[in-house]
């Protein structure tokens, strides 16, 4: 009778092929985690930034908001999205508004939202026009 199983060779040779493949998953899903935590984030604060820029394109000329001289005005949102007090502001809106040169009705409004990620300091811009 003969007994039949695997080596102790095999058994290691298959255990550490094994572990590979389960480092390259658990490093792939924690990379995809991390995409998409930042994906969510950059969503959110395009959906702000937009949000910030057509609330200020409905106020009339005469609003606080877009006073030239006031500059530079800030809105502050928590997590969520919602409008928060300064400085407690996951994500923060800035807006500038100035006049264009040669075009005395024309307001130039630059609205920037930043936020933190992974340690780093994320923005983006949004420009336009205005009579």
């Amino acid at each position: 009778m003969t007994v039949r199983g695997f080596s102790l060779l095999e058994v290691m040779v298959s255990a550490s092929l094994f572990l590979v493949t389960v480092s390259g998953v658990v490093t792939s899903t924690n990379m995809l985690s991390n995409m998409q935590v930042h994906a969510r984030q950059m969503t959110r604060a395009i959906h702000l930034a937009e949000f910030t820029m057509e609330e200020l394109l409905l106020r009339f000329n005469t609003d606080p908001d877009l006073d030239p001289l006031q500059n530079p005005h800030r809105r502050d949102f928590d997590v969520n999205g919602e409008p928060c007090a300064i400085g407690d502001g996951v994500y923060v809106a800035t807006w500038n508004v100035s006049s264009v040169p040669g075009v005395a009705t024309l307001k130039k409004v630059n609205v920037a939202l930043s936020w933190s990620e992974s340690g780093a300091q994320k923005s983006i811009d949004l420009v336009t026009y205005r009579p």
